[in-house]
């Protein structure tokens, strides 16, 4: 634990609410509940979504995880 950790910015219900938003995005891209001319561009921008929070939030594992998992559902659709 570094000495000034407590001056860093923790996440916000609004930042978390964004987060919850790209995994939402990316679950109906994947169930195929919309149509399908928006499949690509709902994965895509979800998947955005959580590594720009992963980034903010310094969360290696979750970046890493976002992309393993966004090349995988890409090819997937495509």
């Amino acid at each position: 634990m570094k000495h000034f950790d407590y001056l860093e910015p923790r996440p916000t219900w609004h930042r978390k609410s964004i987060l919850w938003g790209g995994f939402l995005m990316v679950f109906f891209a994947l169930q195929g509940i919309i149509e399908l001319t928006l499949t690509i561009p709902l994965l895509i921008v979800g998947n955005l979504i959580i590594l720009a929070y992963s980034y903010l939030e310094m969360n290696k594992e979750l970046m890493l995880l976002t992309i393993l998992m966004g090349i995988a559902q890409l090819t997937r659709i495509l």
